[in-house]
């Protein structure tokens, strides 16, 4: 993706419910055939504009690929600014259970939750992401929280990787943020981490006062910095890494779940404070 996010995107309907549909398909026929029309459509345009197979385009002779309906439609307002195309996955999804939840409600209603119960154990067993992790690792959230107690000033993160919770790190810590609506860096911050990597080598005094000098006129006082493999090491590891090591360090977290039993953003955070 553009900056590295780690998103899981799956969309799968399942057997319990697609089976429920093929049985119910005459009283769907009959009564609500225009909800089939709906989740057909959504699943056509969440395919994209080209056919994709194993996440590559098909391509015949080099250069041309194969047309879907949403290639008629991307050019035009609204379209043109979508970018998540699987989230219109979610309509014949909705629509497939909707239609089985109707079927069953009025022909064996004591039924229902036998069919959920097998509707779990299929999404368990045969689900493509049933493998990923069950719950997520949030107790670095009161490390952040730390913050909102300390002086005021801006807060700048490391690495620098997309999908990852830093918007939401200024709710905890209620100090205003060095980045963009999708990536964790800005203008200001990527000063400060330019003069840390152009000073990455030099003597601790000169790195210390070169660092806190840019970072007190660009407004960042505290650095928020992560542990995230699929990001590091980069440009900037060296020059975040030794301000870790000479600023004050304020916040030190380390997981408490591996993160093969709980998901985690950050298996550990450390925050510097560098004025």
């Amino acid at each position: 993706s553009r900056f590295g996010e780690q998103f899981i995107h799956s969309s799968y309907i399942g057997w319990v419910v697609l089976l429920t549909c093929v049985l119910a398909w005459k009283t769907i026929r009959q009564r609500v055939i225009w909800l089939v029309y709906v989740g057909l459509i959504g699943f056509l345009l969440s395919l994209g504009p080209v056919l994709i197979v194993g996440s590559e385009p098909v391509v015949f002779f080099d250069k041309w690929g194969v047309p879907l309906p949403y290639f008629v439609l991307e050019h035009l307002p609204l379209f043109d600014h979508l970018t998540l195309l699987y989230r219109l996955s979610w309509i014949p999804i909705v629509v497939c259970t909707a239609l089985a939840t109707h079927y069953w409600s009025r022909t064996f209603k004591r039924m229902g939750w036998v069919l959920f119960g097998l509707a779990c154990i299929e999404m368990h067993w045969l689900s493509p992401v049933r493998n990923a992790p069950y719950c997520s690792q949030v107790d670095w959230y009161q490390s952040i929280s730390t913050l909102e107690d300390s002086p005021t000033g801006g807060v700048g993160f490391y690495p620098l990787a997309g999908g990852r919770p830093y918007m939401i790190t200024s709710m905890l810590h209620r100090n205003p943020i060095a980045s963009t609506l999708n990536y964790p860096a800005n203008g200001a911050s990527l000063a400060v981490l330019s003069v840390m990597r152009d000073v990455e080598a030099e003597s601790d005094v000169v790195f210390v006062n070169s660092v806190r000098k840019i970072a007190k006129r660009r407004g960042i006082r505290y650095w928020i910095v992560g542990s995230d493999s699929s990001a590091m090491p980069d440009s900037f590891f060296k020059g975040v890494y030794r301000s870790v090591e000479l600023f004050p360090l304020i916040v030190e977290y380390s997981a408490s779940v591996e993160p093969s039993v709980c998901g985690t953003v950050w298996s550990e955070v450390k925050i510097v404070q560098l004025w």
